[in-house]
């Protein structure tokens, strides 16, 4: 299963889902329990200022559900194929 969280609400979801061609499931962390839970919710220096955002994260999970691996401010160039070489190794 593959899914997206962020501290966005279902609406901004919608229009980014749209506007993106996205056919992934959005869920909303409104609140900021997951983001919390699993690091991401993180502080960073923006000019001279400490403020707190969402770290991009991916996380593997094996049918388990425990966390195999944690990837931490990723960039999306290659993360894909990063992540499904991971999966691989997971199933072989």
């Amino acid at each position: 299963m593959l899914f997206g969280i962020s501290r966005d609400d279902c609406m901004k979801h919608a229009e980014f889902r749209d506007k993106e061609g996205i056919g992934i499931e959005l869920l909303s962390d409104m609140e900021g329990v997951v983001c919390k839970q699993y690091g991401v919710w993180q502080a960073k220096e923006v000019d001279g200022h400490r403020k707190f955002g969402v770290c991009r994260s991916t996380f593997i999970i094996d049918r388990r559900g425990i966390i195999r691996h944690a990837l931490y401010n990723v960039n999306y160039k290659g993360h894909a194929l990063e992540v499904l070489r991971l999966v691989k190794e997971l199933n072989s």
